[in-house]
C-alpha cells in the first residue's frame, strides 16, 4: 500500500475520460498589456535584480507614482468549494497572482484568455471532454472554479511562481515523487518521513524567496509604468492566492514595510493537515518532534484510506483535513507505531485494512459521518 491521497473526482462526471487538466497545464498566459513585461521574469533574466528594491517604496514613492497594495489570500485549492470567495476578491483586484507551480507562457496565455474573455470555460474543458455543466456547484476541480472565477474580469494576470525549466522545478517535482512505504520498520518510517518533510519545506523556502523577487520586480515595474493600463492609478491592488504553507510570503513581506493584508475563508483557521504544520515549522526553524511526526504520518494513512469517501459528502477540504486531523490527534505514539506495526506484518489488502482501520477509529469514539453537517460536527468546524 502506498500512502498517497486518491482523487476525489468522480467517473462520468469530474473526471474527463482525457483526465482532468491541472493547474500547471490548463491556464497558460501572456496576451494583453502585460505581457511583454513579464517576457524578462519568466525568462529569468530580471529576477535577481529585483532584491536591490528599497524597503519602503510605499512611504517614499516619487510623485505621481501609484502605491501598491497587496492582498494575500490564503485557501486551500482542491475544489470549487475552497475557494468560493476567490471570485469576488479578484473583482476588486486590479493584478491577480495565482500560485501556479509549474507555470509557463502557454498557461499564462489562457489564464489571460480567461480573463479578457476571448475563452470560455465551459467551451475550453468541454474541448478537452469535461462538460463542466454538469458538476454540481463546489465540487468542480479547482481548474474549473478558477477559470470560471478569473472569467470576463479584464483583469492583469501575472506570473510570480516557479516556471518549468527553472532549476528549482526539477527539484521539487523529485520531491513529488515521494511516497510513504508502510512497510518499513516504524523507526525508518517515521525517519524516512520527517526527512522527506524537512527536505520539502527547504525548497518551499527556496521557492517563497522567488515569489518574493517576482513580485518586488512586479512592484518595480508597476512604479515606472511599465503597464499601460495602471498608469493613471493612484492605488494599484494586486492579489495573490496561496496555499496555507507559504504564511512565510506575508512575513516577508510585512518586514520589508510593503502595504500587505492577507484573509482567509474561515476562521479560525487549520493551516492545512499536520504535515502543512510540520513543514511550516521547519521552515519557520521550530522544533519538530517525533510526537508530531507520527500524528502527520498516521494522518496521511487516513487521508488515503478515508477521503475518498469523506470527498462524496463534502468538497469543503479544510473540514476534511480537520476531521482527519483530529482523528489523528486522538492516538498516542504508541498506538500510532502499532497501527503501521500491524500494516507490515498484518498481510490485510487496501480494504481490509480500511475496515480495521474504522474499527480502531469507533473505539477512540469516531464514526464516519453521512452527511457534511455531521462531518462538521464532528471536526468541530464552525
Amino acid at each position: 500500500m502506498t500512502l498517497e491521497r486518491p482523487s476525489t473526482k468522480k467517473s462520468g462526471e469530474e473526471q474527463p475520460k482525457s483526465g482532468e487538466v491541472s493547474r500547471r497545464e490548463f491556464l497558460k498566459a501572456g496576451t494583453g498589456a502585460a505581457a511583454f513585461v513579464f517576457t524578462n521574469i519568466l525568462a529569468g533574466k530580471t529576477v535577481e535584480a529585483s532584491l536591490a528594491v528599497e524597503k519602503a517604496v510605499n512611504k517614499d514613492r516619487r510623485e505621481g507614482e501609484p502605491k501598491v497594495e497587496i492582498e494575500i489570500y490564503y485557501a486551500a485549492h482542491d475544489t470549487g468549494a475552497d475557494i468560493k470567495e476567490l471570485a469576488g476578491k479578484i473583482k476588486q483586484a486590479d493584478i491577480f497572482a495565482p500560485e501556479l507551480f509549474g507555470e509557463n507562457k502557454q498557461l499564462l496565455d489562457i489564464l489571460s484568455g480567461f480573463s479578457e474573455g476571448k475563452i470560455s470555460p465551459e467551451e475550453f474543458f468541454q474541448a478537452r471532454g469535461l462538460d463542466i455543466q454538469n458538476i454540481k456547484e463546489g465540487f468542480e476541480p479547482f481548474s474549473v472554479a478558477l477559470s470560471k472565477a478569473i472569467y470576463n474580469t479584464q483583469k492583469i494576470i501575472v506570473p510570480f511562481d516557479v516556471p518549468t525549466g527553472h532549476l528549482l522545478y526539477s527539484r521539487m517535482e523529485d520531491l513529488g515523487q515521494y511516497k510513504v512505504n508502510p512497510f518499513l520498520p516504524f523507526s525508518k518510517l517515521l525517519a524516512s518521513y520527517k526527512r522527506s518533510l524537512y527536505e520539502t519545506a527547504n525548497t518551499q523556502k527556496e521557492r517563497e524567496q522567488l515569489m518574493l523577487r517576482r513580485l518586488l520586480y512586479l512592484k518595480k515595474e508597476i512604479l515606472r509604468g511599465a503597464l499601460p493600463a495602471l498608469v493613471n492609478k493612484d492605488r494599484v491592488r494586486i492579489l495573490i492566492f496561496l496555499g496555507a504553507v507559504h504564511t512565510g510570503v506575508y512575513h516577508q513581506l510585512k518586514t520589508r514595510g510593503e502595504a500587505v493584508s492577507r484573509s482567509f475563508p474561515h476562521m479560525p483557521l487549520v493551516f492545512g493537515g499536520t504535515s502543512e504544520e510540520i513543514m511550516r515549522r521547519f521552515m519557520f526553524r521550530k522544533e519538530v518532534n517525533d510526537t508530531l511526526v507520527a500524528k502527520g504520518l498516521l494522518e496521511s494513512a487516513l487521508s488515503f484510506l478515508l477521503y475518498g469517501r469523506l470527498s462524496e459528502i463534502s468538497a469543503d477540504t479544510l473540514l476534511k483535513m480537520q476531521f482527519l486531523r483530529k482523528m489523528a490527534a486522538a492516538f498516542t505514539p504508541q498506538e500510532i507505531e502499532k497501527f503501521f506495526d500491524e500494516i507490515r506484518t498484518g498481510g490485510k489488502n487496501q480494504e481490509e485494512t480500511r475496515t480495521a482501520t474504522l474499527e480502531q477509529l469507533t473505539n477512540k469514539g469516531f464514526h464516519m459521518p453521512s452527511s457534511e453537517e455531521e462531518l462538521k460536527d464532528i471536526a468541530e468546524y464552525k
